[in-house]
């Protein structure tokens, strides 16, 4: 699914919220309104979502699982180090180019999952995503493939650069789009980990 197309209830609340909270904050956006662009009923949002917090955390979430997913996807096909880390840039730049205002809404609302049952979600979901990247890179890792480096450090150095540059794009900071520079960005991210 790219940028919340889903037709269900549940994806058109989300998608409603999504416009909502992009443009008036989190903080700014009211039920009532989530109801206007969703067509959905009050009753329909408290019976799928709970709160409106509940719906930014959802939100959150279920952007992190789908790029999550595409990324595995992406890692998986991989069939050297070079390229697994190149797909880990090519999958970033794919669900933030074809879902830009999600993107955008990730980058900026993390807070979103810090409290309750949305925190242990995420926790577990994220906690999932970096074994299974640990479990890809030990083997080029043992095998002198790539720098063994902190997960915060690998994390920044193969992907920093790639957020930096979308958060320029996603505020219209830069025109050139993500696609655009993809080449360059898997490149610098494989020069900047593997072991010379």
């Amino acid at each position: 699914m790219t940028e919340m197309t889903s037709k269900t209830r549940p994806q058109a609340i989300l998608a409603a919220a999504l416009d909502c909270f992009n443009q008036y904050g989190i903080e700014g956006t009211t039920i009532d309104m989530i109801r206007q662009q969703s067509n959905a009923s009050v009753g329909s949002i408290y019976h799928h979502f709970g709160s409106k917090e509940d719906i930014a955390a959802a939100l959150f979430i279920e952007g992190m699982r789908q790029f999550g997913q595409l990324l595995r996807d992406r890692v998986n096909q991989a069939q050297s180090a070079e390229q697994g880390i190149k797909a880990i840039v090519y999958a970033n730049i794919a669900w933030i180019s074809e879902n830009p205002a999600w993107a955008s809404y990730c980058f900026h609302h993390r807070g979103a999952v810090k409290h309750g049952s949305a925190a242990e979600t995420f926790s577990a979901d994220n906690k999932a995503f970096h074994q299974f990247l640990q479990t890809w890179f030990t083997p080029y890792v043992l095998s002198g493939e790539i720098k063994l480096l902190p997960p915060t450090l690998m994390s920044a150095l193969v992907i920093g650069a790639t957020h930096d540059y979308a958060r320029h794009w996603l505020a219209g900071r830069t025109k050139t789009a993500l696609q655009d520079h993809a080449q360059i960005l898997a490149e610098a991210a494989w020069l900047s980990v593997k072991k010379n």
